[in-house]
This record gives C-alpha cells, sequence and structure tokens, in this order.
C-alpha cells in the first residue's frame, strides 16, 4: 500500500465525522423550533387557565372579606370600551359601593391591575370565534360582537356582606388559541371557572 492510499483511508473516517457533526449542527436547531411551535400554544392554554383562576380567586376572597367585615366590595371595570385595568372597591360611607362614589372618592379605591401583570400574554378578552357556545348557566350561542365582560351596565361586580353577589360573567383568553370564563352567581356569590373546548364546542368546569 502506498502513501496515498494510506492517506486516503486515514482521512475517511475524519471527512465522515466532520459530516456528520454539521448535518448535526444543521438539524438540531430545526428540531429545538418545532417543538418550541408545539409547546407555545400548550404554555399559553396553561398561562390563560391560570389567569382565570387567579380571578376568580381574587372575587372569592373579596365575597368572604365583604361578609366577614360587613361592607360591600366590587371589582370595577373602566367606564369605557376598555376592559382592563381593574381595581378593587370598598364602600367607606355605609350606602354599598357605586361608580359615583368612587369617583368622588366616597369609597375606597384601590390599586389599579391587569390580567396580564401575573400571566403574561393574558387578558379579560375573547378570541374572534364566531358562534360558540355560551358558557353555564347561559344557553345559547355566543357571537363575535359579544362583549368580554357581561355584568349589566354598571360594569362592576359587587360582594355585600350577607352574601350576595351581582350575576354575570366575564371572558379571558390569549386573544388566540385559548379561552376560559369566570361566572359570579348572584344569589350565592359562587364562583366557578369554565375553559372552552373549541373541537367539542363544550365548556369544561376547572
Amino acid at each position: 500500500m502506498n502513501v496515498a492510499s494510506r492517506n486516503r483511508q486515514a482521512s475517511q473516517p475524519y471527512g465522515r465525522t466532520l459530516i456528520s457533526l454539521v448535518v448535526f449542527v444543521s438539524v438540531v436547531p430545526l428540531v429545538v423550533l418545532l417543538a418550541a411551535a408545539r409547546l407555545e400554544p400548550a404554555g399559553r392554554g396553561r398561562a390563560v387557565e391560570a389567569a382565570a383562576r387567579g380571578l376568580a380567586g381574587r372575587l372569592r376572597q373579596m365575597s368572604a372579606k365583604a361578609v366577614a367585615s360587613g361592607r360591600a366590595g366590587a371589582v370595577v371595570f373602566p367606564a369605557g370600551e376598555q376592559d382592563e385595568p381593574l381595581s378593587e372597591a370598598w364602600d367607606a360611607d355605609g350606602d354599598g359601593v357605586s361608580r359615583a362614589d368612587c369617583e368622588r372618592g366616597q369609597d375606597d379605591l384601590g390599586v389599579l391591575f391587569t390580567l396580564g401583570r401575573d400571566q403574561p400574554g393574558t387578558s379579560i378578552s375573547r378570541p374572534a370565534w364566531e358562534d360558540i357556545a355560551d358558557v353555564p348557566p347561559s344557553s345559547g350561542r355566543l357571537s363575535i360582537e359579544d362583549p368580554a365582560v357581561r355584568f349589566g351596565r354598571s360594569r362592576m361586580v359587587v360582594f355585600d356582606p350577607e352574601g350576595h353577589a351581582t350575576p354575570g360573567s366575564l371572558f379571558v383568553s390569549d386573544r388566540r388559541t385559548r379561552l376560559c370564563a369566570v361566572v359570579v352567581h348572584g344569589a350565592t356569590a359562587r364562583v366557578r371557572t369554565w375553559c372552552y373546548e373549541r373541537g367539542e364546542d363544550r365548556w369544561r368546569l376547572l
């Protein structure tokens, strides 16, 4: 065997190793990107569920505090077309919580907050989905024109010392792939959290 032949044989393993390394370096980023694309919707879904649970928990705490303290409390939504930021308010003059009293400083208005502060990418909103099932206990269908906050003209969720609340619901989403709802029952002040299963067109209780 001459020197040239030996050199060619010696270089073959190195050449194969170099090609394998190049292929590996090229493929790994692609695999990572594909994995991230699969995990991103799941991550957003968990954030939406966590945001809805967190807001429901906050409402339950307000209900309990209203009963224990003997004074009404409320979550107040903006008066205009925006649904955030929210604030807590507490009756300070003995006549319940009202938006007018909050604006005059007669009721105690707390610090403003948003859902995205604790769960980035989430908000009080709905994806632009047409014709979906309404959240229980309501029946019927929701259209894209239906609002994300449904607590009447006052746009307040009020909890009184007798254990009652303003009935209604609100929607929490990432505006794209996941939708949950927080429902307040008026007679009992019970707060429930639901998530919408789009493929089945139904709501699942969290």
